[in-house]
């Protein structure tokens, strides 16, 4: 049986090619596209974040955009329940290398909820704007902090943080 590629991101200069061989795996291959959102093979480096989050009028601006796309209710504060869906589509623990594994349910619950409690300063049970912007900051230099300085390259989400800082740096390129 033959095989032929099938490109995963056309919107990068190095598309990804996933070779398919059976027609369960071009199944799966349609199951992913359906899920998927646009992403695109980037490179980048912890100084790239950083100029990001340093920019205050760039950063501020995604900032806002990303509270305001949680604030499903538009009622000025993010909710446990709103958080908790964003955090839930990350699948941080429910997968282990783009695979699903199975996880103890009660203890993601118990990681979720440490989360939102890291963001909710001020233990109101709702994160203000101030409380999602100090803790988006932490959490991206800490990210910059761990991908140091050798040049990376990474699959990127459209509109994701690290899509928006390799973008902000690309501006800053061209004379």
């Amino acid at each position: 049986m033959s095989t032929s590629p099938s490109v995963l991101s056309s919107k990068s200069t190095s598309p990804i090619y996933i070779l398919f061989s059976s027609p369960k795996n071009f199944r799966r291959r349609v199951a992913i596209r359906r899920r998927a959102s646009i992403m695109s093979v980037e490179i980048l480096n912890g100084a790239t974040i950083d100029g990001f989050v340093e920019d205050e009028e760039a950063f501020n601006s995604w900032v806002h955009d990303s509270f305001a796309a949680l604030d499903e209710d538009q009622d000025g504060v993010l909710s446990y329940e709103e958080m908790l869906k964003e955090l839930q589509c990350l699948r941080v623990f429910e997968t282990e290398f783009g695979i699903d594994v199975k996880t103890d349910p009660d203890e993601v619950a118990g990681v979720y909820c440490f989360l939102f409690s890291q963001f909710d300063r001020d233990s109101n049970g709702v994160l203000d704007f101030e409380e999602f912007k100090t803790a988006t900051k932490r959490m991206m230099l800490a990210v910059a902090d761990g991908l140091g300085l050798l040049p990376l390259q990474m699959i990127l989400e459209e509109g994701s943080f690290l899509k928006k800082a390799v973008e902000w740096e690309s501006t800053k390129l061209v004379p």
